[in-house]
């Protein structure tokens, strides 16, 4: 099947095309066995065998500039970091190089992410192009780069609750920066700058459609933000991060007050934010694993479609 952008499937494949170079992804052969045995055991292991063609001979620094952003992209489906491994270069079917370049990837461990089990490689497609044509520009590259590196931080189960949501919080601010600020122009000069935190998360919100309420079914967080009289999302999420960070007596007391399952919620709720933040900016309408609230359609998807 070939779709109308220039992505074709079979099972287990997906394939990536356009004028310069064609992306090819498979799953091997013996996956289900492999990706039962990672779930069950964690660890690594090999999951999938990828192939890059390009159309007209290409510089090595070209290939690997399209690994390291399929690296950033596929760690942004996953929840975690992953990279390119055992790369081979071939020229008129003859290996000219070799790369045995340990890129990053994080041993396996169950970890939120947003794409549904059911995701389709039509879906992927959507928003690898509008990745692709991002990472072609320096600012957007740089965004992407650090935006992904601290969702997967925050993302990570390996870290504590608290780091994780200072981790989360700095990422929406650079997505409030770079996507509000500096690309669409939303607010002008030292007005950008003197935003509270959870002003500019609330922004971020509203650009994409979402209630700033906190979800009911976070109802340990609900009941915390209740007696400091907060019933809003990024609120809760600023109060429970400034009484990590800053630990005077009074803060310190504060997190004693909020409890570990109102922190690990209100990181939760962070991570919701900046999943569909991403998801926005990469021009994605269709569902995606809300980790409060299961599968959903993004909010801004319009009623028509």
């Amino acid at each position: 099947m070939k779709t109308e952008k220039g992505a074709s499937t079979i099972s287990g494949r997906i394939s990536f095309t356009n004028e310069n170079f064609n992306v090819t992804i498979d799953k091997r052969k013996n996956y289900k066995a492999l990706q039962k045995k990672l779930h069950s055991s964690g660890g690594y292991v090999l999951l999938y065998n990828g192939k890059i063609d390009f159309k007209k001979p290409t510089p090595y620094k070209q290939a690997e500039e399209i690994c390291i952003a399929l690296n950033t992209f596929f760690s942004f489906l996953n929840g975690r970091r992953v990279g390119t491994l055992f790369l081979k270069g071939k020229l008129n079917n003859e290996v000219v190089f070799q790369d045995y370049t340990r890129h990053i990837n994080e041993s396996y461990q169950s970890t939120h992410s947003w794409a549904l089990t059911d995701f389709k490689s039509e879906q992927i497609e959507k928003i690898w192009w509008k990745f692709w044509f991002l990472w072609t520009q320096k600012d957007a590259k740089d965004f992407l780069i650090f935006s992904i590196k601290w969702y997967c931080e925050g993302n990570s189960p390996e870290l504590s609750s608290g780091t994780r949501l200072i981790m989360a919080q700095s990422t929406l601010e650079l997505i409030y920066n770079w996507w509000l600020v500096e690309l669409n122009g939303l607010i002008k000069g030292k007005d950008s700058h003197n935003l509270s935190a959870s002003n500019k998360i609330r922004l971020i919100l509203s650009s994409c459609s979402i209630t700033k309420e906190i979800p009911k079914e976070l109802t340990d967080l609900t009941i915390v933000m209740k007696g400091q009289d907060i019933n809003d999302g990024p609120e809760s999420i600023v109060y429970v991060r400034n009484a990590l960070v800053h630990a005077h007596v009074k803060n310190r007391e504060k997190i004693q007050k909020i409890g570990p399952f109102a922190r690990f919620q209100a990181l939760k709720l962070a991570v919701m934010y900046i999943d569909l933040a991403l998801l926005k900016i990469l021009d994605y309408d269709d569902r995606y694993k809300n980790n409060c609230l299961g599968a959903q359609w993004v909010p801004w998807r319009s009623r028509s479609n």
